[in-house]
């Protein structure tokens, strides 16, 4: 729950173009389409609420200056394990949807600079953000690849993706 206002509190440092805000009302992700149809399945899903307080995310949003929700994110803490006897504190992106009549419009890279900014500003020491970066490939009308997207904003890929798996893990160490 600490986490929770403070990352309030650090969301209320706004962008001139655009703000950063808790969600509050779940039923405004049904307006949110994405490129990707399987994240709007899941964003849309009856059970996402439960999902995101299951695993304790903090659930945000961006919106333009008219007020129109563009792009949707969630937090939570995280570790990175480097062996058995090393592990940092990480605040990982368990998920990320930008509005898809603005994509690569610059939205999902103000929400990574966001995040940076949460991070760094936290009094929980972060070391590293992590993400499962989607990496569909098939069937067709699902292809998807964020990590290209995430090596764009300096991520490194830690691991092969699995053929089992549609993510890759990926990491970026905070200064």
């Amino acid at each position: 729950m600490e986490l929770f206002k403070e990352i309030d509190q650090l969301l209320n440092a706004n962008e001139s173009d655009i703000t950063f805000q808790i969600l509050t009302d779940y039923n405004e992700l049904l307006k949110l389409e994405c490129e990707v149809p399987s994240m709007n399945r899941i964003i849309h899903g009856a059970n996402f609420r439960s999902i995101i307080e299951y695993y304790d995310c903090i659930p945000c949003v961006v919106r333009d200056l008219s007020g129109k929700m563009i792009a949707f994110f969630a937090l939570r803490d995280d570790e990175v394990r480097l062996n058995r006897d090393e592990s940092y504190a990480a605040l990982e992106i368990a998920y990320l949807a930008v509005d898809k009549n603005i994509s690569r419009q610059g939205v999902g890279t103000k929400c990574i600079q966001k995040i940076i900014y949460i991070a760094t500003k936290s009094v929980i020491p972060y070391q590293f953000l992590t993400v499962d970066a989607l990496s569909i490939t098939a069937p067709r009308s699902e292809r998807y690849e964020a990590v290209t997207f995430y090596k764009k904003c300096y991520f490194s890929q830690i691991e092969f993706q699995a053929p089992d798996k549609d993510t890759v893990r990926m990491l970026f160490q905070l200064k």
